[in-house]
């Protein structure tokens, strides 16, 4: 299947599985990717930048297929150097980066100097007020609003969201 989404990021299904606190391992990054959809590894599941960077050259073993790391800004209780894992992620050559939480916008000016796709994941449409201060890139935007019983709409919903559009071209206020 060709979309904007699969040709953006060089994969072949318009699926991304999302970074997943303790699980977004290369294990499951690469296997995903393997599989044709983005598969994300968790910078924060490791407790240390050198772990980082030895979990992202073990993704690179399990595949030739692009993957993607998630870094989750502000939500940690722990205190995090973010400094040193954008390092790792910029020294070990990622080239799509799917960050979640607070503003990455700290982050974003390495991210585009190093031609890095920027993927910021919305929870809740009124986080996209402050989506103009940073993103360099694009945004994914769950269909949060549906209830429980139709998780499996959601889903579709996220993964075909027809409003995954560069930045410049979001329009964001109330009609």
């Amino acid at each position: 299947m060709k979309t904007r989404l699969t040709e953006l990021l060089g994969i072949a299904s318009p699926i991304i599985c999302g970074g997943m606190m303790r699980v977004g391992t290369a294990d499951l990054a690469a296997a995903v990717s393997n599989a044709g959809a983005l598969g994300v590894m968790t910078a924060l599941t490791l407790p240390t930048p050198e772990e980082l960077e030895a979990e992202i050259a073990r993704c690179r073993s399990l595949t030739d297929k692009p993957f993607a790391v998630n870094l989750t800004v502000g939500v940690v209780a722990s205190e995090i150097n973010y400094d040193d894992y954008v390092d790792v992620i910029v020294n070990s050559g990622v080239k799509i980066v799917e960050t979640a939480g607070r503003s990455p916008e700290p982050f974003m000016e390495r991210f585009k100097a190093e031609g890095i796709k920027v993927i910021q994941f919305f929870l809740q449409e009124r986080d996209l007020l402050w989506i103009n201060f940073y993103i360099d890139g694009f945004t994914l935007v769950p269909c949060t609003d549906v209830p429980e019983s139709q998780v499996s709409q959601e889903i579709f919903c996220f993964v075909n969201h027809p409003e995954f559009l560069p930045v410049d071209r979001l329009t964001i206020g109330k009609s």
